[in-house]
Order: C-alpha cells, then structure tokens, then sequence
C-alpha cells in the first residue's frame, strides 16, 4: 500500500486509522510497520505516538480542529478582509 499524507483522510477515517494504530502497537508492531500497514508516512506515526504520549487515549484521537488556527498567519488586516469578502459577495 502506498503511504499517504493523512490530511488527506477525513476525519471518521482518522479516528479508525489511530484505533487501529493503539491496537497495534499493544501487540508490539515497531512504527514503521504500523505506517506500511496503515497506508501513512511513518511522520505521522510517529506524531500519533506524541499525541498519545502527551494526552490520555480519549484526547489524542479527538485532536479538536485540523488546520492553521483561523486568522494565524493572514496576509490582510481585519479591514481589508472585511472590504474583500463584501466586494466578492455583491
């Protein structure tokens, strides 16, 4: 199977892909076996295993929202946003 980038799975898929992943790992599969076998990038193991480790179970696999936070990062102030989208909506 080929790896993919897990962004690209929703987020149900996630949910089952992580379930799976706990499973394995308690039967002793190494990371880079459980990233072959799951169809992802062994960063992305390796990033659930963080998450598990920093979190209980419950909360490492419902991480809340995906993404950049809204607004971090924006190129446009307040202002012009607020310009841009009324421009494109009329």
């Amino acid at each position: 199977m080929k790896a993919s980038d897990a962004r690209r799975h929703s987020p149900e898929k996630l949910e089952v892909l992580r379930e799976r992943r706990s499973a394995m790992r308690r039967e002793g599969f190494r990371a880079v076996e459980l990233a072959q076998a799951l169809g992802v990038v062994r960063g992305t193991v390796y990033k659930w295993f963080r998450n598990a480790a920093a979190f209980t179970e419950e909360q490492a696999s419902t991480s809340g929202q995906r993404g950049r936070p809204k607004g971090l990062g924006a190129k446009l102030t307040k202002q012009q946003e607020a310009r841009s989208s009324s421009r494109s909506s009329a």
